[in-house]
């Protein structure tokens, strides 16, 4: 994780604002909700994601059961993991003290690389080394050059200490990172904590899926919503329905009306009424279907033929 990444968090100001105007230094670890939103929001899923999952299998006691091979855990391996600001303390603090995501590589060698979620062109993959401190816990340091906002003049060392714990199945991890900074002279310009959750990649047939955001909401709409018509016909247009990818539509007859001639496609978002039999009350409705496999359902139609 570079500490050029710093820019553009409003709470990271907070703990280095008079540091970094005293180095005039690029600031841009990490992601924030104003410069990168996107990324932003999927990192704060993810953090939620994990800590549910995490929470869980604290919960039902199954960690034991959940390692990736049997013997002793260890930290060799490729992790996701999330960053969070969190200036009270405590492992639960979600939603915008998430600073963080990436993808973290520990090398049975000692050494590791992560490749985390800010713009590549701010140096979005570093190096750290690592050394086991316990049964189960591991120090890791990363040292980083830190640049002026042109990112052209080096102002800066940084340096990002992390305390993990591993936790007993091997697959997932919590810690601290600590972050400093000295300017070329060797004085202090800045100091932060982070704290850190993150759960293992395995190395398996799976495609790793990113965090799901929000589903996009699926409607089923149906114009016109209502008509009175001489036409012994009418065409309706489920158009402005949405849902995921492509959509199916099924127009069906509801009860309580006559019942019509409806011809229509699957694939067309548009079908044709017919007044088979005759003046009265025809009740239609839309059914629509997305690529997900979700559904939504218009309200009843009201088309009232008077030849």
């Amino acid at each position: 994780m570079k500490l050029n990444h710093f820019q553009g968090r409003a709470v990271v100001a907070a703990f280095v604002l008079s540091a970094l105007t005293a180095v005039s230094a690029s600031a841009n670890c990490g992601i924030s909700g104003s410069s990168n939103p996107q990324a932003y929001q999927h990192a704060t899923q993810s953090f939620k994601r994990m800590q549910d999952k995490l929470q869980s299998l604290r919960a039902a006691r199954a960690l034991a059961s959940d390692g990736p091979e049997a013997g002793t855990p260890t930290i060799v391996g490729l992790w996701h993991v999330a960053f969070l600001l969190d200036p009270n303390g405590g492992f639960s603090t979600a939603g915008p003290n998430v600073f963080d995501e990436g993808f973290d590589a520990w090398h049975a060698d000692g050494t590791e690389t992560l490749n985390d979620i800010p713009v590549p062109a701010s140096g979005n993959v570093c190096l750290g080394t690592w050394t086991q401190s316990g049964p189960l816990t591991y120090l890791l340091k990363h040292v980083t050059w830190v640049y002026d906002p042109t990112n052209t003049t080096l102002v800066a060392v940084g340096t990002i200490t992390e305390q993990i714990t591993l936790d007993a199945a091997g697959n997932h991890y919590t810690g601290t990172a600590t972050f400093n900074g000295l300017d070329l002279t060797g004085a202090n310009v800045f100091q932060m904590s982070t704290s850190i959750v993150a759960e293992r990649i395995l190395a398996d047939s799976q495609v790793f899926q990113p965090t799901p955001g929000p589903a996009p909401a699926i409607t089923a709409v149906v114009t016109p919503a209502t008509l009175t018509t001489s036409q012994t016909s009418v065409v309706l247009d489920g158009s402005g329905s949405t849902g995921v990818g492509p959509l199916t539509y099924f127009y069906s007859v509801v009860a309580g009306g006559k019942v019509p001639a409806l011809l229509q496609s699957a694939s067309n978002p548009k079908a044709t009424v017919d007044f088979v039999n005759g003046a009265g009350t025809y009740i239609v409705q839309l059914t629509v279907t997305d690529s997900a496999g979700n559904t939504a359902t218009s309200q009843p139609v009201m088309l009232t033929y008077k030849p």
